[in-house]
Parts: structure tokens; C-alpha cells; sequence
């Protein structure tokens, strides 16, 4: 996967692209933000319906949205601070860039440790 990834970068220097590396928070922050997240705002949303009719979820999906309800509201509260830091990281590091290419898996576990996230500016005509 990275070195599809490196080759994938080459590719767009060779297309006259400026590419450079930038510095971000851990991957694992923002997966975590974005579960705290995504379980306590999916039960909210769902609560009425999973304790009235909770059959009409599959399992899987009752099973992740009933994480939520165990999620404490100072830990939902922090998570939304967090999210708003790391979108201001994450707009900081961009500035003057056009996008963030970074190597992707279905399974994060099993994503390289070893990669650096890189922004790139697209080769404008002059």
C-alpha cells in the first residue's frame, strides 16, 4: 500500500505538482474524537427508537449505537473541544495548500505506521 502510495506522489511531481510534508496529530486522535463523537450523537439521535423498538436495527448497528449510551456527556463535551482543535490544526497546516494525500486501508489497525502526511499545491499555470 505505501509504496503504491509513493508512487502515486511521484506521479503528480512529475505532472509539475509542488508537494511538500506537513505536520499533523496522530492519526489515532482523530479516530478517537471521531468515535466519542459519532456513538454518543448516533444514540441521541436513535435513543427513542432502540428502547422502544430495537429490533428494527440489525444487530451490528444496535450494537454501535448503544455504545453511545455509555459514553459520559463530560467525555462527549471534551471530544466535540477536541474536534474543533483539530480542525483548526488541520486548517492551519493546509493554509495555502490544496489538498492532504495520505495513504488509505479498510482497516486502519493494519495501516503503516511508517507514513507522513504530505499537502500538495496544484501546478497552476502562470
Amino acid at each position: 500500500m505505501l509504496t503504491a502510495f509513493n508512487e502515486s506522489v511521484d506521479v503528480l511531481r512529475q505532472l509539475g505538482t509542488g508537494v511538500v510534508e506537513i505536520e499533523l496529530p496522530p492519526l489515532a486522535l482523530y479516530n478517537a474524537t471521531a468515535f466519542l463523537i459519532a456513538r454518543s450523537e448516533g444514540f441521541a439521535i436513535h435513543e427513542k427508537t432502540l428502547r422502544e423498538r430495537p429490533r428494527d436495527y440489525g444487530a451490528l448497528a444496535r450494537d454501535r449505537l448503544t455504545i453511545g449510551a455509555y459514553i459520559r456527556a463530560s467525555d462527549a463535551v471534551q471530544a466535540m473541544r477536541r474536534r474543533l482543535i483539530l480542525a483548526e490544526t488541520t486548517t492551519a497546516a493546509m493554509r495555502g495548500l490544496d489538498a492532504i494525500l495520505l495513504p488509505t486501508a479498510p482497516d486502519p489497525r493494519r495501516a503503516s505506521a511508517s507514513f507522513r502526511p504530505i499537502s500538495v499545491t496544484s501546478a497552476r499555470p502562470t
